[in-house]
């Protein structure tokens, strides 16, 4: 569709390639791998992860970045809950070659637990950007 805007997406989670929602990303340009700059915790709820500001140990995040028009960045924001759920805010990214990039990021300000978890762990980054997990207190 011509005259739409374009915008860059980073995503960590189920939006990623050979994940459950990445068919709503099936239209969008796949930039790369890239790094965050800012360090988050990323989460995991029993049902998905989400990148959270504050509250426990935080890291870099490996994820895609992809070019999205606005009818796509309208149907992430459906699927993400925003404004509600999710924030979304543009952070700067580093791709595994060594360019920056801005990009939009979707993110929770807090940790909220869910007390309905049935998975009593959280997902966390290390600082090679591996996953473990480590045990909810």
């Amino acid at each position: 569709m011509e005259g739409l805007k374009i915008y860059k997406v980073f995503v960590y989670g189920s939006l990623k390639r050979n994940f459950p929602n990445h068919f709503l990303l099936c239209a969008s340009k796949f930039l790369g791998e890239a790094i965050s700059i800012e360090k988050y915790a990323l989460v995991d709820n029993g049902f998905y992860p989400y990148a959270c500001k504050r509250g426990i140990k935080k890291a870099h995040i490996l994820g895609e970045i992809y070019e999205v028009n606005e009818n796509i960045l309208k149907n992430l924001d459906i699927l993400e809950g925003y404004p509600v759920h999710y924030k979304r805010e543009k952070q700067e990214f580093i791709f595994l070659n060594g360019l920056f990039c801005e990009a939009f990021i979707y993110y929770v300000e807090n940790f909220k637990p869910f007390p309905f978890c049935p998975q009593k762990q959280i997902l966390i980054l290390d600082k090679t950007y591996n996953c473990f997990y480590y045990p909810k207190k």
